[in-house]
């Protein structure tokens, strides 16, 4: 089939149907989390102002909205199959090679289904809290047909959210003809940075622990750095995102979401909904659109400029009070009785610090003490995470305020720790977002400015580095199959002792537990006036 064949090969889907499965696909944990552990009345007022705030949203943005995506039938069949394999292999969901991570996630999903909700523990008295919206669907489903359809099911999840993501990309890019499609779907899968020369570099300079380039995602090249701070900088392949935090993959959907309706009456509601999956995530996207509401107050949608008047009544929207009133005050009382958020947490992760540039257990990297080695590390992991995507981009985004806040916060999001100045997961996670935002811009560069062009010096120089570059990604995805080919199995299990459950809750054992732990719930506001 050629990219203007019949019109009987393609389905046509309304964008607007599409952004309501969209949005509850994200809403349903919510509502099954308000449900299962708020006391019924707090739960009710809970899912009416999500529910309210949602309905004043789709009314006002979507209902007349006559926007529709045609998508080659076959093709988007096989792309979906693409993303199920990619699932698959990931080991997430009990087949496919796990992750370090892995068994602490499975710990999560076996409890939801093996305990009452909320989940306290008789044994010790803690309770489980943390971002585990993503579980509880299939932890649902767990408790009544047992661990193993829990699993498929979430399988069958992820999936789902990789589709929506993929399509609603599609919209915001024009995209419907197969090239493009599927340039969209490889670029999902494989997106990385230049982790390759970068795993060359490190090996050159010592910081590299592997000392060579390896069959993987060549995440750690910056591993070997030796400073009292987070410097052995990283950020996660999409390869890697899925294999050990799928759990915050529905922040590409929202990404996603938000591009297609720039509109700050939606921004609070929706960037809200990423809190559930990840607190990490929601202040990954913040500066993102607080930059596209001063754009939209300064210039407006339609080049007509709101003002800061109107700007502010549109912040006040009923979709965004809903959501704040909802999903804000539950989720931020329900993590506030976490241990890691605690004085303490710092100690209990076994790190002692009295470290300068830092309030409370929050910090900054002070690079201008660490020396020239340190400071040219930190400008090389720039340049090749990000740094060659804003080059190649330059051209077209330089105008763009998104643009130069989206690399900006890149290039700040390194330099600061969360809990312990050694621990690096503001680095990792909160990066997500804008690194979203990235990929979709490169998305948009190969469709405009590179597929189906002449090539010249430096087209050729662009297509290599987005070649390298994707190489490094599927690395990561290509190692899974080789490993359980040689083993002659279909699941390979992580090599990470954890344990099966947090019901012991055994801290001094593994201090990473306090990960996933309230140790005092009854001092808590949430547990003590809110849950059930």
């Amino acid at each position: 089939m050629n990219e203007t064949s019949s019109q009987t090969a393609c389905w046509e889907l309304r964008v607007r149907v599409l952004v309501l499965v969209a949005y509850g696909v994200l809403m349903a944990p919510v509502f099954v989390f308000f449900c299962g552990w708020l006391r019924w009345y707090f739960a009710c007022a809970a899912c009416g102002l999500l529910l309210g705030g949602f309905v004043w949203l789709y009314h006002v943005d979507y209902a007349r909205l006559d926007q529709r995506l045609r998508v080659p039938k076959w093709h988007a069949l096989a792309i979906a199959a693409l993303f199920g394999l990619w699932v698959a292999l990931s080991g997430i969901c009990g087949v496919g090679v796990e992750a370090i991570d892995i068994p602490y996630r499975m710990a999560i999903l076996r409890d939801l289904i093996d305990y009452d909700w909320p989940v306290i523990y008789e044994q010790t008295g803690y309770a489980m809290v943390y971002y585990y919206a993503f579980w509880i669907l299939p932890a649902l489903v767990g408790k009544v047909f047992g661990m193993g359809v829990a699993l498929f099911s979430l399988w069958v999840l992820e999936t789902i959210i990789l589709v929506l993501t993929f399509l609603v990309i599609c919209v915001v890019l024009n995209a419907s003809r197969p090239s493009r499609i599927w340039m969209i779907a490889l670029v999902m899968v494989s997106f990385s940075g230049l982790n390759i020369v970068g795993s060359l570099f490190g090996a050159m300079v010592g910081t590299n622990p592997a000392e060579r380039v390896t069959f993987s995602t060549n995440l750690g090249w910056l591993d070997g750095l030796d400073t009292p701070y987070a410097t052995h900088f990283m950020y996660r392949t999409n390869t890697d995102t899925m294999c050990e935090i799928f759990n915050q993959t529905p922040l590409w959907l929202v990404v996603a979401l938000m591009l297609q309706n720039k509109r700050i009456h939606s921004f609070l509601f929706l960037g809200l909904l990423v809190l559930p999956y990840s607190p990490w995530g929601l202040v990954g996207i913040c500066p993102l659109m607080i930059c596209l509401g001063v754009v939209q107050a300064l210039h407006g949608a339609d080049g007509s400029p709101l003002g800061w008047g109107r700007t502010l009544r549109a912040l006040f929207s009923p979709a965004n009070v809903c959501g704040a009133f909802s999903v804000g005050v539950v989720y931020a009382l329900f993590y506030a009785s976490a241990s890691t958020l605690s004085s303490a947490s710092s100690v209990t992760k076994g790190y002692t610090a009295d470290i300068a540039y830092s309030a409370g257990n929050i910090g900054i990297v002070p690079l201008w003490e660490l020396g020239s080695f340190v400071i040219a590390c930190y400008g090389v992991f720039c340049l090749l995470t990000f740094g060659v995507f804003a080059i190649m981009l330059f051209g077209t985004r330089k105008r763009d305020p998104l643009f130069w806040t989206c690399i900006v916060w890149l290039a700040i999001i390194p330099l600061v720790w969360v809990s312990a100045p050694q621990v690096r997961d503001f680095c990792m996670n909160v990066s997500l977002a804008p690194l979203a935002l990235l990929m979709i811009w490169v998305m948009e560069y190969l469709d405009t400015h590179l597929m189906g062009k002449k090539i010249n010096a430096y087209r050729a120089l662009a297509w290599g580095v987005i070649v390298v570059s994707f190489a490094g990604g599927l690395f990561g995805i290509v190692q899974n199959p080789v490993i359980l080919a040689r083993q002659g199995t279909l699941y390979v299990p992580s090599t990470f002792e954890a344990a099966d459950t947090f019901a012991e809750g055994d801290i001094a054992a593994d201090s990473n537990v306090a990960n996933f732990l309230a140790l005092d719930p009854s001092s808590s506001v949430f547990f003590t006036y809110l849950s059930r």
